[in-house]
């Protein structure tokens, strides 16, 4: 999947999910291509975080075979 976007602040996000079989479960990762001028190290750190807690989620989820109720 891929969401090609843009806006004032950042004239370029390319954000790539790739989902892959592997042995025992599914490979998933996240790529991004940031151009945010002066901006893009504090931007790119963002992101990092995000898809860094949003693959932590994941993770959860998959140990508690999607229960929304875990937190």
């Amino acid at each position: 999947m891929r969401d090609n976007g843009r806006g004032w602040l950042i004239p370029m996000w390319d954000h790539t999910i790739e989902i892959q079989p592997v042995t025992g479960g599914t490979r998933y990762v996240d790529r991004v291509k940031i151009e945010a001028g002066v901006l893009t190290p504090v931007v790119a750190a963002f992101a990092q975080h995000f898809y860094t807690h949003r693959q932590r989620r994941w993770q959860k989820l998959v140990a508690a075979n999607f229960d929304y109720t875990i937190s």
